[in-house]
Formats: C-alpha cells, sequence, structure tokens
C-alpha cells in the first residue's frame, strides 16, 4: 500500500500569553496538504533535541517557511539588531543544521522567505536585515503596510518529474 509524502515544517518558536508555542502558518499547511496532496508534519523548533537522521529517514520532503521573525544576525556576522527586531533562536538552531543535512540527504527543499534566508545563512551567505531601507531595493510584503496591495512580483514554479537534487548539490559545490 503506497502512502502519501511527508512533508516536514520547521515551526517558529513564539511566546503567546504566557506560554511559548510551536506554529506553523495554516497557509502553509493547507498549502501541504491541499496543494501538494500530502501530509504535513510539523517539526517543533527544539534545536539539538531533534534527532535529524531520524527526521531525515521521515520525510519525503521539506517546507521552509516564512516567518515575522529573523535569523539572528550572529549566524551571518552581521550588524547588531535593533530593538525590537524578532528573533527565533529556536529556529534558528533546528533549521541551520537540518537544511545542510537534507540537502545532502537528496530531500526536496522548497524555501519561501525566511526560509530561503535561512537556506542562504545555512550555506554561509550574509543578510542586509534592512534591506527595506535601501532605496534600490522593493518594499517586502512584511513591510508593506497595505498587504492586498503587495508590491513585489510573483511566477509560477513548474516542478519537474525525475529532476534531482544532486544537480543544485553540484553547483553549490562548485562554488
Amino acid at each position: 500500500m503506497s502512502r502519501l509524502p511527508l512533508i516536514g515544517i520547521p515551526a517558529d518558536r513564539r511566546l503567546y500569553g504566557k506560554h511559548y508555542f510551536h506554529m506553523v502558518g495554516e497557509k502553509y499547511i493547507e498549502a501541504v496538504a491541499q496543494g501538494a496532496h500530502a501530509v504535513p508534519v510539523l517539526v517543533p523548533a527544539l534545536g539539538s533535541e531533534i534527532d535529524l537522521p531520524a527526521l531525515m529517514d521521515a520525510c519525503d520532503g521539506l517546507l521552509l517557511t516564512g516567518s515575522a521573525s529573523n535569523v539572528e544576525p550572529q549566524h551571518y556576522g552581521g550588524p547588531a539588531a535593533r530593538p525590537g527586531t524578532l528573533h527565533d533562536p529556536n529556529r534558528d538552531a533546528t533549521t541551520l543544521p537540518l537544511i545542510p543535512r537534507a540537502v545532502a540527504a537528496g530531500l526536496p527543499v522548497l524555501a519561501i522567505c525566511r526560509g530561503f534566508q535561512e537556506m542562504n545563512v545555512a550555506y554561509g551567505g550574509t543578510l542586509n536585515p534592512r534591506l527595506h531601507e535601501v532605496p534600490e531595493t522593493s518594499i517586502t510584503a512584511t513591510m508593506n503596510p497595505y498587504p492586498r496591495r503587495a508590491i513585489r512580483s510573483a511566477h509560477e514554479v513548474l516542478l519537474e518529474p525525475g529532476e534531482s537534487c544532486k544537480k543544485s548539490q553540484a553547483a553549490t559545490a562548485s562554488r
């Protein structure tokens, strides 16, 4: 009997009232369940407490979501964050070691917004935490006071059956 693919979605760790919760936006869960016809598996932001090899064995793919939080600047040698900047050190401790292991295991990975920033940092890249202040850049959705009138472009993504992550691994290794 075949089963639906299991897609791991790392959670944010957020303070809600007096307690911390591990959360994933419903739009991401629904995209996996309805759009990809797969089973979303929420990965708690537990950092080194997660058995990464077991997680890699259980999951058929990984979705790195957007979030209101930013990757902590210490992970990419960036300037100190401004007071009030939302960070999620537990998510960082979970995703940053998870990403290279998932790619090395040949697991398909889709990164969106913060997830793409995590992927960049996991491979030694840097970020500009104040990109919205650079005049040549467009306003990001999180900085846009009119989210229904987002100032950004969109494009379709076509996934081809049989395509391998090995191509992107070879390209990354050659850089």
